[in-house]
Formats: structure tokens, C-alpha cells, sequence
């Protein structure tokens, strides 16, 4: 869960706090989408910092390297104020999720 390039960006006790309001039995299940969740709205809002010509070099290092934090120093490098961005749209997602699961 928390081995991915915009690990240092998220707050996984909030996430594991998340995880926690489910059923015991649907908490994998829970799991799996809020990641998912994660995942898709920090892709949407690196996309949406990115200039398009940047667009498919993030592609290719993203799936290459999912999991290297050094590529959250070449995003930051290319659109400034992403990391803002980023937490701000993590932030979000989880007070959402939060909020139809309480």
C-alpha cells in the first residue's frame, strides 16, 4: 500500500482509518478501492499538471517504475505546485470515501 512514487505525499493512518469504518468482511474489498481510488485521482491530477508534451515520458517512467520515489522528484520538476495539487486531490478522495462509509 504504501509502496508507490507518491507514498510520501499520503497519510496512510488516515487511509488505514478509512479501511477500518468498513464490515470486517468487506474490509479487503475496501481496501482494494480506495487505493484504486488514490491511484486514479493522483494519475488525473499529475495528467492535469503535466504539459501534454511531458505526458507520455510520465507513462512509460510510471509504469516502469511505479514504485520509485525519484519519480515523484521528476514531476515535481516538471509542473510546479503538483505536490499541492496532489495531497489537496488525495485529501479530497478520502474525505469522500470517508463520508459514504460513515
Amino acid at each position: 500500500m504504501k509502496n508507490v512514487y507518491y507514498a510520501p505525499l499520503v497519510r496512510w493512518e488516515i487511509v488505514e482509518e478509512i479501511i477500518l469504518l468498513a464490515d470486517p468482511d468487506d474490509r479487503q474489498e475496501v481496501q482494494k478501492l480506495v487505493i484504486g481510488s488514490i491511484d486514479h485521482i493522483v494519475m488525473e491530477t499529475v495528467l492535469l499538471h503535466l504539459d501534454k508534451e511531458d505526458h507520455e515520458e510520465f507513462l512509460k517512467k510510471s509504469h516502469e517504475a511505479y514504485h520509485d520515489h525519484s519519480l515523484l522528484d521528476w514531476i515535481k520538476s516538471k509542473a510546479h505546485g503538483v505536490e499541492e495539487a496532489i495531497q489537496r486531490a488525495i485529501r479530497d478522495t478520502k474525505s469522500s470515501i470517508r463520508s459514504i462509509l460513515e
